[in-house]
């Protein structure tokens, strides 16, 4: 029977729930695409789509950063810091880490 092999992204805010984190480990691996909080600023500065960071958006994803890194920890396999990384890296990264699964 032919494996089915996907990639599912979530929003960050998945891990809040302990129900989601167990679904995840059990339904599949996963990996944490860390960036230090000035990275995740620099990235959506311009981004106004994202309800939860409407105003002073630094202290904002700080805030989140903090409440959620170890839940985030808990969900994850393994973990990629992407800070400063390009796209090239970073899968070569999650390639690697795969392999070790």
């Amino acid at each position: 029977m032919p494996v089915n092999r996907s990639i599912i992204t979530t929003g960050g805010g998945i891990v809040l729930k302990e129900e989601n984190r167990r679904w995840m480990k059990e339904n599949g691996v996963v990996v944490f695409l860390y960036a230090e909080p000035e990275e995740i600023f620099k990235r959506i500065e311009n981004d106004d789509s994202r309800p939860l960071l409407k105003t002073n958006k630094k202290a904002a994803i700080k805030e989140l950063f903090q409440a959620r890194l170890s839940l985030y920890k808990e969900a994850a396999d393994f973990t990629i810091d992407t800070t400063g990384k390009d796209i090239t890296e970073i899968i070569k990264e999650i390639e690697e880490g795969l392999t070790k699964e």
